[in-house]
């Protein structure tokens, strides 16, 4: 187990405090073992992804408060289909790297909304692998700019998310040598 990290977010750091309980010795958790229970408080900015190489991040899961705040229902698809076009190629390599090595990522983005308004949203994503051993679901914690999302009306939908920065932490297994570029 890992007691050395700290999170700014009070969030990221309750999540991995549970998730570091949960994987024990192991690189990752499994996922079978996750009782959202333990978590009830935080399922609201939760998301659940699922990685199916080579390319598609499928969305299983997004908590209400993500679906209110992007004015979208994103569960069932490709979460690729929501990022910055041009940035597609480099996001879906970092998150691969983010199963295969395996970390912990920490990504910032501005979701961009068709009047032009933008809010900054922090997240934390954490691998967890399947009862046959698979790294291929992550479970990504939300934060984002409530005063900013409170200046985007209703019927504003989201155009897309911008990256801003894509970084990991090393939970014992080194951290993928990835350098994220904002341009894509």
């Amino acid at each position: 187990m890992l007691d050395c990290i700290e999170f700014d977010e009070p969030e990221f750091q309750q999540f991995f405090d549970y998730w570091n309980e949960l994987r024990g010795t192991h690189s990752v958790p499994v996922k079978s073992t996750f009782d959202p229970l333990r978590v009830s408080s935080l399922m609201a900015v939760m998301s659940v992804t699922q990685w199916t190489p080579p390319d598609k991040l499928y969305l299983r899961l997004m908590g209400t408060d993500i679906v209110e705040q992007t004015h979208i229902e994103t569960t069932g698809t490709n979460l690729l289909d929501i990022v910055y076009e041009p940035q597609r190629p480099m996001v879906m390599a970092h998150s691969a790297a983010l199963f295969s090595t395996p970390a912990i990522g920490l990504v910032k983005t501005n979701r961009c909304f068709t009047s032009g308004k933008t809010v900054e949203v922090k997240f934390a994503f954490f691998p967890f692998r399947r009862d046959a051993g698979e790294q291929d679901i992550a479970i990504g914690v939300h934060k984002a700019d409530l005063e900013a999302n409170r200046r985007v009306a209703q019927g504003d939908p989201l155009k897309y998310a911008e990256v801003l920065a894509y970084n990991f932490l090393d939970i014992g297994n080194g951290a993928p040598d990835l350098s994220f570029n904002a341009d894509g």
